[in-house]
């Protein structure tokens, strides 16, 4: 594989931040209809909305980087499109788990994590980090390509 259309760094980092905001507004949807379940109707989901769509690009921006460097060393081992999606399915859901995380080790708290997470902190990170997956996994054609498909291009 080799780079696609959107394999320079500020486009890459432009992507990350748009995938991180669009998982943002997922997550948020998915905890408006957990709670709705849990505490009743949902008030301020614009005003959530907004929060969750801000947060979730930040940290698409911050996490870009890293991101890119990962996609730049391992972009010429992947050898099929099928490799391709899975690598980018692990690498979006990673990037999403990856702040809080290292959030957890920094203050202390990923012993309690560990031995005490009940499933309702699971289904938090399942529901942060699926969206997160499938919609890089969904744009990895933008990143990479076949490197004969590349060649077929210079050759026209």
């Amino acid at each position: 594989m080799v780079h696609g259309p959107w394999g320079p760094l500020w486009k890459f980092v432009l992507l990350t931040t748009g995938i991180g905001a669009a998982t943002g507004l997922t997550y948020m949807v998915y905890e408006a209809v957990r709670s709705l379940f849990e505490y009743g109707p949902y008030i301020e989901l614009l005003t959530i909305g907004g929060i969750a769509g801000g947060v979730g690009g930040g940290l698409g921006l911050i996490m870009g980087f890293p991101a890119y460097l990962v996609v730049r060393l391992s972009v010429h081992r992947l050898h099929s499109r099928a490799a391709a999606r899975l690598f980018f399915l692990i690498l979006g859901a990673a990037s999403a788990i990856a702040p809080s995380v290292i959030w957890m080790i920094v203050s202390g708290e990923l012993i309690d994590f560990i031995t005490s997470a009940d499933i309702g902190l699971w289904l938090i990170i399942l529901g942060f980090s699926a969206p997160a997956g499938i919609l890089t996994c969904a744009c990895s054609p933008l990143v990479v390509r076949p490197a004969r498909a590349e060649a077929s291009l210079k050759r026209h």
